[in-house]
């Protein structure tokens, strides 16, 4: 942790890198992969697409953003990209009475926002929702108060648009399983999520989360046996990715290091020695007193 936030070190290890998608804690401060970039958004691609396993590390800075501060010096400039509304739904009656009154509910953005959030609280997670079809799906989101983690996301997006907050969805992973026996974390399919963002200028895009923790990656275990076979793919990529060449040099370092190993805990040798050799010595004489 240091004064400018908390920094977080990543190795990133993709067993199906098909696409130019790359993936990070947000927001990622430095990537060390050539021929990859990062748009002004903070979205990371590389040039083209690849097959097959994808290993890259990288640096995030994390800086927690103080409610408080963030209402008293809140600058959400607005941009247009980012507060636009389709104008099926934002001339739907409906969905004008909410962004209305949850505009009014706030005094200023960072109160809009929590007002929204709030509000959205009280739907229920459903990964089957029975939305009508022809129907736009936020109008019928907002209707049957139901529905999975992206209709929470383009609703709060939208809603908070329409109240003048310049709001994006983000799409990623959330959540992941922790493997002891590698000491890294497994991310997979089934912790994919979406949520939203709000902008400021001072801090950049803000995490605004607020799908019910039903919606949330849940972080269960896995099976022994799911975790042992993640340890051998760990492992066999390790291995692949291994630089003979540097064999003697990383031999040496080790070579290296448990000498000076030895000579810090020479003292510690002597006495386990010493020990052992009383051992052995009472051993002996124990076997050789019935041949007296």
């Amino acid at each position: 942790d240091t004064k400018f936030g908390r920094v977080y070190e990543q190795e990133i290890v993709l067993w199906e890198a098909g696409g130019r998608a790359l993936f990070g804690l947000y927001p990622v401060e430095r990537l060390d992969l050539p021929q990859a970039t990062r748009d002004g958004e903070g979205r990371l691609r590389r040039a083209a697409a690849g097959k097959g396993r994808l290993r890259y590390s990288l640096r995030s800075r994390f800086v927690q953003t103080d409610e408080q501060r963030l209402r008293r010096d809140a600058t959400l400039t607005p941009d247009l990209r980012y507060l636009d509304v389709p104008s099926s739904l934002f001339e739907e009656p409906e969905f004008q009475r909410i962004a209305s009154d949850l505009r009014e509910r706030g005094e200023d953005p960072v109160g809009r926002i929590r007002a929204t959030m709030n509000f959205l609280a009280g739907f229920r997670y459903d990964m089957a929702p029975e939305l009508p079809e022809g129907r736009d799906p936020t109008l019928a989101f907002l209707e049957q108060r139901r529905g999975y983690c992206q209709h929470f996301a383009s609703a709060m997006t939208l809603l908070l648009r329409a109240q003048g907050i310049p709001a994006r969805i983000g799409i990623g992973y959330a959540g992941g399983e922790w493997a002891n026996r590698g000491g890294y974390y497994v991310v997979r399919q089934k912790h994919a999520h979406a949520w939203v963002e709000v902008y400021d200028q001072r801090e950049g895009w803000i995490t605004a989360e607020f799908t019910p923790s039903a919606g949330l990656p849940q972080p269960v275990p896995p099976s022994s046996l799911e975790s042992f076979l993640d340890y051998l793919r760990g492992q066999w990529q390790r291995f692949k990715s291994f630089q003979w060449r540097r064999l003697p040099l990383e031999a040496a370092y080790a070579l290296r290091a448990g000498i000076e190993w030895v000579l810090a805990a020479w003292w510690r040798i002597a006495i386990a020695l010493g020990l052992l050799l009383v051992w052995l010595f009472r051993w002996w004489r124990r076997r050789r007193a019935p041949a007296a």
